[in-house]
């Protein structure tokens, strides 16, 4: 159910944020209430909510600083992966976000070298990380799986 869930909002967010360049807070609040509710009703335990919330703020701190320090990111981007952090705990959030870059990579050399695009170009995120998160969920890609 937590997959579903996931893959739902993971969809809504990402085609939200490729066609307005922003991520509505809504989306974000509703998934991380549903997440834990799902949590507590299937009796987690403690230590799962502590690793996915630990993740969560990870995530959060090294996306934040990119934001701050390099740009490129916008301020939900920096949420959306805090909620991926705990939606996904540590090892399959990795992942995740090496799915995630390897296609951002990938898009912004394919536009540039046979779109030609500016070096400038701006991209949404978010459904890059939606791209990383899905191929996580599908594959079932996590060092403890």
């Amino acid at each position: 159910m937590r997959s579903f869930v996931l893959i739902v909002f993971t969809l809504a967010i990402s085609l939200i944020d490729a066609k307005t360049f922003r991520i509505p807070d809504v989306l974000l609040l509703s998934c991380f209430i549903i997440l834990v509710m799902l949590d507590i009703s299937h009796l987690s335990g403690i230590w799962f909510f502590y690793e996915h919330c630990s993740t969560a703020f990870v995530w959060l701190v090294i996306f934040y600083l990119v934001y701050r320090y390099l740009g490129g990111l916008g301020w939900g981007d920096v949420k959306y992966a805090a909620l991926l952090g705990y939606a996904l705990g540590l090892e399959k959030s990795c992942i995740a976000f090496l799915f995630t870059a390897f296609g951002a990579v990938l898009i912004y050399i394919i536009g540039i070298g046979v779109f030609k695009w500016e070096k400038s170009a701006k991209l949404p995120f978010a459904p890059f990380l939606g791209f990383g998160t899905l191929a996580a969920e599908f594959f079932k890609i996590g060092l403890r799986e």
